[in-house]
């Protein structure tokens, strides 16, 4: 899906790129970004067909530059259980405002608060959750807890999970308005946005 959380200003949005654009739904097919390649149905099916016909390649100065990554910088995506039996001194960090952040200040920020779908009401609790699995956690509440909460976890032998407890209503910047690119990000402001 090419939609503006993607793509940004479609003006200034890969601009020497040839895309291939699999949708089932013919009428999304080049909607948003010009497309070279303009392939209508099932993805899986789509992939299915078109694998075959594709030249190997092994890539490997790509995966190589993927394995070194991987290496620098450990998947967040890996299981709990393989975390903690290899006590992998991962760091999670979540800032828990019980709402799609972006969603809601999007929603605040250029549709004058008109909020749809973006509260989380029954979240899990997520130290309890990580705790199931072995991984040291606690929950941050207070700004004044927040440097020692870091040490804390930074100095800590193996996983750990913080839960930062967030303002709902607090919004995150630097950030790109809808429509824009990257060139126009906003620090920031001030003051109530001009956009709205």
């Amino acid at each position: 899906r090419f939609d503006d959380r993607v793509t940004g200003k479609l003006s200034s949005f890969a601009p020497n790129a040839k895309i291939i654009h699999i949708d089932i739904d013919p009428s999304v097919i080049g909607q948003n970004v010009r497309t070279q390649v303009p392939l209508v149905g099932d993805v899986k099916s789509v992939l299915q067909t078109l694998i075959p016909q594709v030249k190997q390649n092994n890539h490997e100065d790509w995966v190589q530059h993927i394995e070194e990554m991987r290496i620098n910088h450990p998947s967040l995506r890996l299981k709990e259980k393989t975390i903690v039996e290899n006590k992998l001194p991962i760091k999670f960090a979540i800032m828990n405002n019980h709402f799609l952040g972006m969603v809601r200040q999007w929603q605040h920020l250029f549709y004058e608060d008109t909020f749809t779908a973006t509260q989380y009401s029954g979240n899990p609790d997520f130290v309890k959750l990580a705790e199931a699995y072995g991984i040291h956690s606690f929950r941050v509440t207070e700004k004044s807890e927040v440097d020692n909460a870091i040490t804390d976890a930074m100095e800590h032998d193996g996983p750990v999970l913080i839960d930062f407890m967030v303002d709902p209503e607090e919004n995150v910047y630097p950030m790109i308005p809808p429509g824009e690119s990257v060139l126009e990000i906003v620090e920031e402001p001030t003051e109530e946005p001009t956009w709205r």
